[in-house]
């Protein structure tokens, strides 16, 4: 991902969370903290578009239950969901693409959490051995889309 992709994206993270946090109200708390239903509903917000996917393909979702996803990885996913749709050009106005892409990089994610250590997804490294999701995803994509 872009390095300036990922600035945006982690600030509109940061600020759905400020606003669903603002809706419920300010924690009494002398210490507050991020209400888990503020951090649910940015989840259920941004990836309900996915979830009607996954629904209607009748395949089922990266992850197993909501109950059983901790407040991390939610906010993994739903980082995740913004990081491909703001790389993804042109490509974001195709919702299936994006779910699509979503749906295999949530797995690759899930897999690279469970390990443990943090290395590039192979879907990404290009021959080179540099990584660039623009580079490897989206421009084949788009080349494919405006042949």
């Amino acid at each position: 991902m872009q390095r300036d992709n990922v600035r945006n994206q982690r600030e509109n993270v940061v600020l759905a969370i400020a606003n669903a946090q603002t809706r419920l109200g300010v924690p009494a708390e002398a210490n507050p903290k991020i209400d888990e239903k503020a951090i649910t509903d940015v989840f259920m917000k941004a990836l309900e578009n996915y979830m009607k996917w996954c629904k209607y393909l009748r395949i089922r979702l990266a992850w197993n239950r909501l109950e059983a996803i901790n407040r991390e990885r939610k906010l993994f996913l739903v980082s995740l969901y913004f990081l491909i749709w703001g790389e993804a050009a042109n490509v974001r106005f195709l919702p299936e693409c994006i779910c699509y892409l979503f749906h295999n990089m949530a797995k690759e994610l899930d897999a690279i959490l469970d390990h443990g250590e943090a290395t590039h997804a192979p879907s990404c490294i290009a021959g080179s051995g540099s990584v660039s999701f623009l580079e490897q995803i989206i421009c084949p994509i788009y080349q494919r889309l405006a042949d």
